[in-house]
């Protein structure tokens, strides 16, 4: 409970740095790392909500966290990995520090601490990248089929490599972390918040 308490005050804390910053509106949502969190935010505070009800989370609710948790992972991995070797002011600067790494280390350890009663199925995992499907998707047709500007390129790389092969390359190594984390044995102590149903 402490953890998805942490997680949402996490991300809040995030998103309003970002917003003082960067403005807040809609705009926003062109940043994955704004959408995965929104959605790890959203994910938490429905499954605090539920077990601070004494109620048992349904299916849908757990299937929202284990999508919640990859896209965090991927946002993660995505700041680790790429973003602080061409520009690390972005990758762990200011509220950055919490967008990609605070929250998303959050997300992921409630994610294990939370074991539903029905481990999760192989066709559940690409139900888990749902959320970076269509992120990708939006994001092809803002960029390259509408060419409105309002979506400019976030990678910074796509004269070099073109921005279908980047997005193909992000949905593999999504579903890598969506079969990585099914298959992670749970600690001893996760709870089942799914044992009612």
């Amino acid at each position: 409970m402490s953890v998805l308490a942490a997680s949402c005050c996490s991300v809040l804390a995030g998103l309003m740095l970002y917003g003082m910053e960067e403005g807040a509106g809609l705009h926003a949502l062109r940043l994955f790392t704004i959408d995965s969190n929104l959605l790890a935010g959203v994910s938490a505070c429905i499954l605090m909500y539920r077990l601070l009800s004494g109620s048992s989370c349904p299916r849908w609710t757990l299937l929202l966290h284990y999508g919640a948790s990859v896209s965090a992972a991927l946002t993660m991995l995505f700041a680790v990995l790429c973003m602080s070797w061409y520009d690390p002011g972005s990758a762990f600067g200011g509220y950055n520090l919490i967008l990609h790494i605070f929250s998303p280390v959050l997300i992921l350890l409630s994610f294990f601490l939370l074991r539903p009663e029905r481990p999760f199925s192989f066709p559940e995992s690409f139900l888990a990248m749902i959320p970076f499907v269509v992120y990708a998707l939006v994001y092809v047709i803002e960029t390259g089929v509408m060419g409105r500007g309002e979506w400019t390129e976030q990678y910074l790389f796509p004269d070099a490599i073109p921005t279908w092969l980047i997005l193909s390359a992000f949905l593999i190594v999504d579903f890598g972390i969506a079969s990585v984390l099914r298959k992670i044995p749970f600690p001893k102590n996760a709870i089942s918040p799914d044992r009612d149903e």
